[in-house]
């Protein structure tokens, strides 16, 4: 685990989205990954998030969303972004 958000990470997850968006004409500049809780990775809790973090991501991801003049769609991954 590289411990950073990319599709230039060496995994089968990184390889298979690079795959995809290939196929559908999407380069990585076309891409604003974003995870839950943009922060760092906490090794007392194994890198889960509480509500709390959750919550306090949303409203951080509302405030970059609203500075994305082009955005067209958006690709939720993980149980975690799909509640925040």
């Amino acid at each position: 685990m590289t411990g950073v958000l990319s599709t230039d990470n060496p995994d089968p997850t990184s390889r298979r989205q690079c795959e995809l968006m290939a196929d559908v004409g999407l380069m990585p500049t076309d891409l604003c990954p974003w995870n839950a809780y943009p922060g760092a990775f906490d090794a007392k809790t194994d890198g889960s998030l509480g509500v709390e973090h959750i919550a306090r991501g949303a409203v951080v991801l509302g405030e970059v969303i609203d500075l994305m003049q082009n955005l067209h769609f958006l690709l939720l991954q993980g149980e975690q972004t799909r509640w925040a």
